[in-house]
């Protein structure tokens, strides 16, 4: 991924080792990630500059042992909004399925190239992998191992923020949203390490 500073952060499932390698950087062509192909109500253009995060997860683990999940909560502050935006992110044509990840399967990959039209705009997201103890047979979500990403704009003008390893209190922030919407299922208390 050319542009994109790449990390890698072990992380340990059931006992078995696992990575994940994160690539982040500045979305410098958005036809190569598709933003020509989502039919916005805007300019694809307009994503040129914004953060790309990818995250690819390897395990020693396969199969149903490698069935895992990631999930997502957004806070965006508009200037002029008087109300900061809470959003679990999950993709459009699985709004109101009840279905709490953004990408699921085994070693999944976490893909998300966000942008506004908001000139003005403060943007954080805290992103999770996340694995049932029993892969996929109840509706019990763990943390992993996460990440704390995002951007602001000024005038027009990106800049992103530096990406972090999410800490356990940004587990207990997201939990708190997502488990309040996505009712059906359990989200576990629990610490998060990142191996270090």
């Amino acid at each position: 991924m050319s542009a994109m500073e790449m990390s890698r952060t072990p992380f340990e499932l059931s006992g078995r080792a696992g990575e994940v390698v994160v690539g982040y950087g500045e979305n410098e062509d958005p036809v190569r990630w598709g933003y020509d192909l989502l039919g916005l109500d805007f300019p694809w253009e307009v994503s040129q500059g914004f953060p790309v995060f990818r995250a690819d997860v390897a395990y020693d683990g396969d199969g149903y042992a490698a069935v895992l999940g990631w999930v997502q909560v957004v806070w965006m502050s508009v200037v002029g909004e008087a109300t900061e935006r809470v959003m679990v992110d999950v993709a459009p044509s699985l709004i109101g399925s009840g279905f709490p990840f953004v990408s699921f399967g085994v070693e999944p990959t976490m893909f998300d190239a966000p942008s506004t039209t908001h000139r003005d705009v403060g943007w954080v997201a805290r992103t999770f992998l996340t694995a049932s103890p029993d892969r996929l047979m109840t509706r019990v979500v763990a943390p992993v191992i996460g990440f704390r990403w995002g951007y602001t704009r000024a005038g027009g003008e990106v800049a992103m923020d530096v990406l972090a390893s999410a800490s356990t209190e940004d587990w207990l922030l997201t939990r708190g949203v997502i488990a309040a919407q996505f009712t059906d299922w359990d989200f576990w208390e629990a610490s998060i390490d990142h191996g270090s």
